[in-house]
């Protein structure tokens, strides 16, 4: 398998996006993968500011979990498989 055919989700929740974005872009600069950033629970201003991040990049991806409170992680990683054109569902931290 080829990495830059993974794609990664990293998963948001309220209050994390100013502070944990920054960290994508050594994501992006250190592999080769695509990521696709999920907004769970977010507040519309972080989703805004997801998508803006997605919108410099074309290795990067916005989704936005269902409902508008914060889904628990286990429901979140439940979601992902039926969200997704990749073969494979591949998470990571935000804190990465």
């Amino acid at each position: 398998m080829n990495t830059a055919d993974l794609q990664f989700n990293i998963i948001y929740t309220p209050h994390t996006v100013e502070h944990l974005t920054p960290f994508v872009a050594s994501l992006l600069h250190w592999t080769d993968c695509s990521y696709r950033l999920v907004a769970n629970g977010c507040s519309e201003a972080d989703c805004r500011r997801l998508q803006d991040i997605c919108a410099n990049s074309d290795r990067l991806d916005y989704a936005r979990a269902p409902g508008d409170t914060m889904l628990d992680h286990g429901s979140t990683l439940d979601w992902l498989p039926g969200h997704t054109d990749s073969e494979w569902v591949c998470s990571v931290d935000p804190d990465l």
